[in-house]
């Protein structure tokens, strides 16, 4: 059995809910990277290699780890409020692919 799936089944409800939005968080901030860096799949990748070094290490627990992941759900509630915003107001979307005139 991989490491990894031992400590998954190890999760409790409230871990697994918080594991799920930190998740789904990363994966719209990773999108709007990607999209808004023209489709730079290098800039996704060393953002993703930064932030796992930074929350996802047992070097990097606690504190940083905490304040990081709360970072990364933040800027994905800003992200995602704001592209709701802008399909209410028919303007460009924020986590769509940069449209060229």
């Amino acid at each position: 059995m991989p490491a990894g799936f031992a400590s998954f089944r190890s999760f409790g409800p409230a871990i697994l809910v918080g594991w799920l939005i930190g998740l789904v968080s990363g994966a719209v901030v990773l999108t709007w990277l990607y999209n808004r860096s023209g489709g730079s799949i290098l800039l996704a990748a060393v953002w993703h290699a930064g932030y796992n070094m930074v929350a996802g290490t047992t070097a990097a627990s606690g504190l940083l780890a905490a304040t990081s992941t709360t970072l990364v759900i933040a800027l994905a509630a800003v992200l995602v409020v704001l592209e709701i915003r802008a399909r209410r107001a028919a303007g460009p979307s924020i986590l769509g692919p940069v449209r060229q005139r």
